[in-house]
């Protein structure tokens, strides 16, 4: 199970597997995936979101609409000394990261721009990405959240476990990224870890990259894989985890 915010607004359907016209998931609400559920020949989302009758529990055909992605900031400067013409597209994985973070574990919608200056104005822009332990920091004075990090897949999981996400340091090792990557851990989907890749693209796990696809789950803006493979890919990273709560 995990959180994630909508962006946009989603399409939902009944236990059938037919849409549901009397109801739908708003851009803005903070929504709960419970498990994937099989319904005829296609597996669905079982998903609760509110309603201005309280929590309703409908299904999802993919889960598309909940990531903030950095490929969508061509145009939001993101300079440091050496990058000057940075944008949050080629260096703000760290910034998009963050975002993400906060809208599965506040259910915060938190601006890439105001972000991105966030970063900047408290020391978190270095050359070549995003400090993301100083960028945590500040972001536990503004919005009251906890950190710590670790390399322990045994402490990212009891992090889980209890309602936290995790921002994932991966190495470049060629599974979530072939650099060094931010990717979030918002929770798990059975004995898979759900992931939202602000680096995400039209075919970054498919075909093209037949390890990838091996290792790699996709549906609509979520990834799925086990935690061997992430603490596989972030090897070589310290810290690998940096784990968020609430305050």
């Amino acid at each position: 199970m995990f959180r994630a915010l909508a962006n946009k607004k989603l399409s939902v359907y009944s236990s059938d597997g037919k849409k549901d016209p009397a109801s739908y998931i708003a851009a803005g609400d903070w929504c709960t995936v419970i498990q994937a559920v099989q319904i005829g020949v296609s597996t669905f989302y079982e998903v609760q979101y509110p309603t201005s009758k309280g929590p309703k529990v409908r299904y999802l055909k993919t889960l598309s609409g909940f990531l903030v992605n950095q490929n969508n900031y061509k145009s939001v400067k993101y300079p440091a000394p050496g990058y000057e013409k940075a944008t949050i597209a080629s260096g703000g994985c760290g910034v998009c990261s963050m975002v993400n973070a906060l809208g599965s574990l506040l259910g915060k919608a938190i601006s890439v721009p105001s972000m991105a200056q966030f970063s900047i104005s408290n020391g978190a822009r270095v050359p070549g990405g995003t400090n993301m332990l100083t960028l945590c920091k500040a972001a536990s004075k503004k919005w009251g959240i906890t950190y710590s990090t670790t390399n322990s897949g045994t402490a990212l999981k009891n992090h889980l476990a209890n309602g936290g996400v995790a921002i994932c340091n991966v190495a470049g090792n060629g599974i979530f990224s072939n650099t060094g990557h931010y990717i979030v851990c918002v929770g798990t989907i059975g004995n898979q870890l759900a992931f939202l890749d602000c680096g995400l693209y039209n075919g970054k796990y498919g075909f093209m990259y037949p390890r990838r696809k091996m290792a790699v789950k996709v549906s609509g803006d979520v990834i799925f894989s086990s935690y061997q493979t992430l603490n596989d890919d972030c090897y070589g990273r310290t810290p690998c985890y940096y784990l968020i709560g609430r305050g």
